[in-house]
């Protein structure tokens, strides 16, 4: 649910308003209100936070090494810490110019490949003393040119030519400077290549060097995090102080606290001699950060949320609940293989047991584990091979009417629904008919969601009017799209049930409080167009439902062209078919997984939040509090 929330404003002596800010930090319960962008932290403490943050970026990835060197005295400051940053950003920018370094030597030595060994010093003293010489790749029209020129003269070399196949390689020497600055040559390295390995060699062992002194300081990894953590404190802190608004010897902000701590801010407040005033947030105020708090069954749905970055605003609906039961069905149809959801709990286990602590994000894999493997097995799809399900005791849990394999597996089965009397299902157009079912009932649970939350507004009916509408959709998609003869009563029962649908949200849906029944009417018929292309989008939302049947369909269909490829016989066959169904699979399991990324969090992050009329333009609420405990801080802030 989302947490209800209060506005707040808050006045303070401006001579203490260092004390007060870290008061209402330890308090740790205000998400003070800031314009984007207001607020300024001095210029160093800024600059020490990007220290901190550089250096982590430019240690390795790899682990603390078991016998760490220690840079850090016991207890470091943040001082100490900082002389670490430098010393790792002085070795990975040593690194950078090395590698730089050695690259420019491999180009030279490339360019000097085919003159072979010596030394271009040489050429620049000959130069020097008035013997202009130039190494070319001359092919036959350049020599013919070098010929026609009195003052120079070519003399070939061995060598291949690098870039013309069919010049040859030479010197041109110059008796006299020549007046149109004569045939360029290639540009001289200042090493030759002997010089160059040396110097390359040199380079690589300095670099071997800086690379080991940098696994060594990975051992300051943790002391950098908690440096930078610190840092980052201050650095809020001081943008806070800064955005205060100020004048006549007090200080004040704004900022929001969940309804639930509102008796214990007041304490506060009476402690520390704050003026306050608390309310409630205006409707027309857009800053109101969310707070979305969940049971723990409902939370795994968390991680997902993080990962596309999304809130819903603070008035909008939280779909916690329905997001994590609409998503783990769609994980299952798309997975589709039960093996594979026997793949994803046995790393889901794995990781449990190595790191020894369960998160909301292994809880919600092992929940999508489940849905695949329960999927897989009703459907009787086992790394999409019929042998082995149809011989073994997997083929009791197969439903008949989902069998991926129906007619080998249930040569009689005959499929039949009652609200389609007149037609027979293939497990195929069992699957369609269940993905567009889902989607229709999410969309239905969207509406009755947006009806009850609008209630006792008059603008409330208009959701039963969408309701109609997209029932009355489903049943013309039916017949329209899966070529099926719903029972004649709900046929009839498309066109009044779009239209009256159509009617009711053209009467009510312009009705908003403080406005007569009349100009809620008229606003209706403002709004005719737009309801009209609603309707046609919400035709294309029910409709975007049947990729769940494709992408499974999809997943099974090049699942099994791998299991038809893999040969069979003896070792040599028996390899190459343990390569091919690892690799087949493997790749069939990665886009499986990608689907659900695209398609199942598509479905509800658009499609359902879209008839919840969901922008996702929250957010989060992020209360003024102390990030690293107050004892590990420096003294700092003081007045």
């Amino acid at each position: 649910m989302i947490v209800p929330m209060k506005k707040i404003a808050v006045v303070m002596p401006g001579t203490t308003r260092r004390e007060s800010l870290k008061s209402l930090r330890r308090a740790g319960v205000v998400h003070v209100q800031r314009e984007k962008g207001g607020g300024s932290a001095p210029a160093a403490l800024t600059a020490e936070f990007q220290l901190f943050e550089d250096a982590l970026g430019a240690l390795p990835k790899s682990k603390a090494p078991k016998s760490p060197l220690s840079f850090l005295p016991a207890g470091p400051g943040r001082e100490s810490v900082a002389e670490a940053a430098e010393a790792i950003l002085d070795l990975r920018r040593r690194e950078d110019e090395i590698i730089r370094t050695l690259g420019e030597y491999a180009l030279h030595a490339e360019t000097l490949k085919p003159w072979g060994d010596f030394e271009p010093a040489d050429i620049r003293i000959l130069a020097a003393k008035g013997i202009d010489i130039r190494l070319v790749e001359a092919d036959a029209p350049l020599r013919e040119e070098i010929a026609a020129d009195n003052d120079a003269q070519f003399i070939p070399l061995k060598g291949k030519p690098a870039k013309k196949k069919k010049a040859v390689l030479g010197a041109v020497i110059y008796r006299r400077a020549p007046s149109d600055g004569g045939i360029p040559g290639i540009v001289l390295p200042e090493y030759g290549l002997s010089e160059l390995s040396a110097l390359s060699r040199d380079a690589r062992a300095e670099l071997a060097d800086i690379r080991r002194g940098l696994a060594e300081h990975v051992s300051c990894r943790g002391a950098l995090t908690a440096a930078r953590d610190s840092a980052a404190q201050d650095v809020e802190f001081e943008q806070i102080r800064d955005s205060l608004g100020e004048g006549e010897g007090l200080a004040w902000f704004t900022g929001y606290l969940p309804a639930e701590e509102v008796q214990g801010f007041r304490q506060l407040a009476a402690r520390e001699s704050w003026g306050i005033m608390i309310t409630d947030p205006a409707p027309d105020d857009e800053a109101v950060p969310t707070l979305v708090r969940n049971s723990p069954a409902v939370r795994i749905i968390r991680p997902i949320f993080d990962f596309l970055g999304i809130v819903p605003g603070y008035r909008e609906a939280e779909i916690s609940i329905w997001f994590l039961l609409f998503l783990s069905i769609f994980t299952g149809m798309i997975l589709g293989d039960g093996a594979y959801g026997v793949i994803v709990l046995t790393a889901a286990a794995v990781i449990r047991v190595k790191t020894g602590k369960p998160s909301d994000l292994l809880r919600l894999i092992t929940v999508f584990g489940f849905a695949a493997l329960l999927w897989g097995a009703v459907t009787g799809t086992w790394f999409s091979s019929l042998s082995l399900v149809r011989d073994t005791p997997l083929r009791k849990l197969v439903i008949p009417a989902m069998a991926t394999y129906q007619s080998e597996l249930f040569p009689d089965y005959i499929g039949t629904m009652r609200l389609f009397p007149g037609d027979r299902f293939t497990s195929e157009d069992t699957v369609r008919w269940i993905s567009l079912f889902l989607g229709t009932l999410m969309i239905c649970i969207g509406r009755m969601q947006n009806f009850f939350r609008r209630l006792p507004s008059m603008a409330a009916p208009a959701q039963l009017g969408w309701l109609s509408i997209v029932l009355g959709l489903y049943w013309l998609i039916m017949a329209l799209v899966l070529q099926l003869t719903p029972l004649p009563f709900l046929s009839n029962a498309v066109l009044p049930m779009i239209i009256g649908g159509f009617i009711i949200v053209f009467v009510f849906g312009g009705q908003e409080k403080g406005r007569s029944f009349g100009s809620g009417m008229l606003q209706g018929l403002k709004d005719m167009f737009s309801t009209t292309l609603d309707i046609i989008g919400a035709f294309g939302d029910i409709l975007s439902f049947i990729r769940l049947f494709a992408v499974g369909l999809a997943g099974v269909s090049l699942a099994r062209s791998f299991n038809e490829i893999a040969p069979s016989g003896g070792v040599g066959p028996l390899i190459a078919a343990v390569l091919i169904l690892t690799l087949g699979h493997g790749l069939n399991f990665v886009l499986n997984t990608l689907s659900v990324l695209v398609h199942g969090v598509r479905l509800n992050v658009m499609e359902f939040a879209g008839h919840l009329d969901i922008e996702w333009s929250g957010t989060e609420f992020d209360p003024f509090r102390l990030r690293v405990p107050e004892s590990e801080l420096p003294e700092s802030h003081k007045e």
